[in-house]
């Protein structure tokens, strides 16, 4: 379990350094970690066919696991968001102080 959820925090950290400035690619990593089908939710869904014994452990790394993954995105998405806009107000952005390209009449 403990080799499982270090490879899926690997793959995890790859992937999220892939599509760190595209808020699609982020939501498709989200996704892909933390959907329905996703891998952490699967590892969560394993968790009954653990011992008993096993399960606290394996509960408390996989809710860890969940929480690093949510918390990276969301300030993934925030990164890209606020680059994003920044990349606006710098495209739209007008010097004042230039002449103005028509003359006036």
């Amino acid at each position: 379990m403990r080799e499982q959820l270090q490879r899926i925090g690997e793959a995890f950290d790859r992937d999220l350094e892939a599509a760190r400035d595209d808020p699609r690619a982020l939501e498709d990593v989200r996704v892909r970690y933390l959907g329905r089908k996703g891998e952490v939710t699967g590892l969560m869904k394993g968790l009954g066919a653990l011992s008993k014994d096993e399960r606290p452990a394996a509960g408390k790394a996989i809710n860890d696991l969940k929480s690093r993954v949510t918390e990276a995105i969301a300030a993934a998405v925030a990164d890209a968001e606020s680059g994003a806009r920044r990349a606006e107000v710098e495209r739209d952005r007008e010097d004042v102080t230039l002449p103005s390209r028509r003359p006036f009449a």
